[in-house]
């Protein structure tokens, strides 16, 4: 939580805060300019007494400076899902829950291959789905280096539902695990 109103404003110029982002009269963003962090949202370096100071999000102390403190257990949500954007009137409050639930309903999430655990290349995936009908599931489990089970939820379309397109694989990122094709020859060649 952003340090009380009293305390930011006594070592906190508001208008310090509003040189750090640009407005976008198209699409009412004000996009913050200043420091953005890895994940994209902008942030503000709030100064403390004592000569020290603290870091948090932009979008957070804008919405303490316009509509005051954020309860606990509450974050400060985005309504036009750009990260980097400061305009309270784009901001709102809701619990980590509605968050997720917010990304879910905006399709914002990234699932199957594009998600940054994820165990599996759209090529792993289209090449587990083309032998489906030719090897039994342990025997894919075994190759990949995964649970049956893993198998089986891809063979249900329950895990990876997208990504029997084909592989589209950049060729900067090639598959960690065994080409199954290659193995697959392997097999057949007797090797």
């Amino acid at each position: 939580m952003v340090p009380n109103s009293t305390i930011f404003l006594k070592y906190n110029s508001v208008e310090s805060f509003h040189n750090f982002y640009v407005p976008v009269p198209e699409c009412g963003c004000w996009l913050w300019d200043h420091n953005i962090g890895t994940k994209g949202y902008g942030l503000f370096a709030v100064r403390l007494p004592k000569g020290k100071s603290m870091t948090y999000g932009a979008h957070r102390v804008s919405w303490e400076i316009h509509n005051g403190a954020i309860p606990k257990g509450l974050q400060v949500l985005h309504k036009c899902d750009v990260r980097n954007c400061v305009n309270p009137a784009h901001l709102f409050l809701g619990t980590h829950d509605e968050n997720m639930k917010d990304m879910t309903n905006k399709k914002r999430h990234r699932t199957g291959a594009k998600s940054p655990v994820a165990s599996f290349t759209a090529r792993d995936i289209y090449e587990i789905k083309s032998a489906l009908p030719y090897m039994q599931q342990q025997e894919l489990a075994d190759i990949y280096g995964v649970h049956k089970i893993t198998i089986g939820r891809i063979a249900r379309n329950q895990t990876y539902i997208n990504e029997f397109d084909g592989p589209r694989q950049s060729p900067h990122r090639r598959s960690k695990k065994t080409s199954l094709v290659k193995h697959m020859t392997k097999v057949q060649e007797g090797v």
